[in-house]
């Protein structure tokens, strides 16, 4: 029996984006697809709350009983560095296979966001990660990622590659951590020969084993 990765995604688009990344698998992709977190964070519920959701959730995935879990929503990520799981199953962040990546750069980073609510738990795991005196500068891109959620990623896309080579900057590397963005900074690195990094090129050369 070949093993079975779950993967919890917020946005329908992410189900594409893997499957296209991962076309060469050896290993079986369950998707499941969760909005109501990111609702719960626009409405300013109370933490707790969002916290209480975000493990049931997980509680429904590890019953399943998969290989490995594969989260690949920032804003879970985010709420899981305050909940403790109970299981054997391993539960992958997906910017956290990023940060591994981060790890060996020695030039300056600039890590680019579109979902704001994400940046300061991203970037506080991501110093605890490598180097606290490695250059990083944080860009955020307003608007976009409310066009991702609705299903108009070729705007998306297109918005964001437009501002990659804006900054198109050789002396940096550029990284982002949501999955949303994976695309967009393929078709930069193609296009300019510029080094960049996403949750897809990180999670590509991960083994599964």
């Amino acid at each position: 029996m070949r093993p079975l990765l779950i993967c919890l995604h917020a946005a329908e688009s992410n189900v594409d984006i893997i499957e296209q990344s991962l076309a060469d698998r050896s290993f079986k992709i369950r998707h499941v697809v969760d909005t109501y977190l990111l609702k719960m964070i626009r409405e300013q519920r109370p933490f707790n709350e969002q916290k209480e959701y975000a493990f049931s959730k997980i509680i429904e995935l590890i019953e399943q009983q998969p290989t490995f879990i594969l989260i690949t929503c920032t804003n879970y990520i985010v709420l899981l560095e305050h909940i403790e799981f109970e299981t054997n199953i391993p539960i992958l962040k997906i910017d956290e296979l990023l940060f591994t990546q981060l790890k060996e750069v020695q030039q300056p980073i600039k890590m680019l966001f579109t979902n704001k609510q994400t940046i300061e738990g991203t970037m506080a795991r991501l110093k605890q990660a490598i180097s606290s005196e490695l250059d990083i500068e944080v860009i955020f891109i307003p608007e976009v990622f409310d066009w991702y959620l609705a299903g108009d990623t070729l705007r998306h896309d297109q918005k964001l590659l437009s501002t990659l080579l804006e900054l198109d900057d050789s002396k940096h590397i550029i990284a982002v951590a949501q999955l949303s963005m994976a695309n967009s900074v393929e078709r930069y690195s193609k296009l300019s020969g510029n080094i960049a990094l996403s949750p897809i090129t990180a999670f590509k050369n991960w083994s599964f084993s």
